[in-house]
């Protein structure tokens, strides 16, 4: 539909506003480190052990609570090297890492849903997969920008099945990414699942014809595509 149709051209643009503040050396190491992280990935990344054997903590925690589930929702702000320098997010290097997965391996949770992991969420991931052993991330790649959904799950049961459904529609920055609803099947002990939704909203967008009140009409219509989404269910 013309209405969340988003050209090319547009990403280009939005791709030069950004970086125009941005030194010649500066651009050349994000343009460099942008490249090494994001072409040579992987599609999706599923960690998950052979079986399906579920720690005594978990387990003890069930049996305490039976009929419910916790779960939190966690912006890592592990944003790419282009845009990254733009909103004080800084570099994702180890130091980030470990702060990261250190915070990660405090809580107590059972399910974790992450937002804007699109860069160096791999050595997290190793970190935190003892607690969390079932884990994805790396989903949803844009076929021209190579970035994802920067969306994860990480949980203490299985993630029996899961799939992605891409925004109907992105303005800003935004549309260099690939953002959109990450959908996972969980098996809580007893077989029983437990159906999850993570997804994470356009941000800034410039006004346009189409889209008069920027953001706020992307995130609209991009929440009505997720009912959509969860009704499929």
């Amino acid at each position: 539909e013309l209405r969340c149709r988003v050209l090319y051209g547009a990403k280009a643009i939005a791709l030069l506003a950004a970086n125009l503040v941005l030194s010649p050396l500066e651009l050349l190491g994000s343009c460099l480190r942008f490249t090494a992280t994001q072409f040579f990935r992987k599609d999706v990344v599923w960690i998950h052990p052979k079986e399906d054997n579920l720690s005594l903590s978990v387990e003890n925690h069930h049996a305490k609570h039976p009929n419910s589930i916790k779960v939190a929702t966690f912006n890592i702000g592990a944003m790419p090297s282009f845009a990254g320098v733009h909103n004080n997010c800084g570099e994702m290097n180890a130091e980030r890492q470990k702060a990261i997965a250190d915070l990660i391996n405090k809580m107590d949770d059972d399910v974790i849903c992450i937002q804007e992991a699109f860069e160096g969420f791999g050595p997290i991931a190793e970190q935190v997969k003892e607690k969390f052993p079932y884990i994805l991330y790396d989903v949803g790649r844009n076929s021209q920008t190579r970035l994802g959904s920067g969306l994860a799950i990480l949980s203490r049961y299985p993630i029996k099945t899961f799939s992605y459904q891409k925004h109907p529609c992105a303005g800003g920055i935004d549309a260099l990414a690939r953002k959109g609803v990450l959908a996972a099947t969980i098996n809580l002990p007893g077989k029983r699942p437990f159906l999850l939704f993570n997804t994470h909203l356009n941000a800034g967008a410039p006004r346009s014809k189409e889209f008069p009140d920027a953001a706020h009409d992307y995130r609209r219509d991009q929440l009505i595509g997720m009912k959509n989404t969860i009704r499929e269910y």
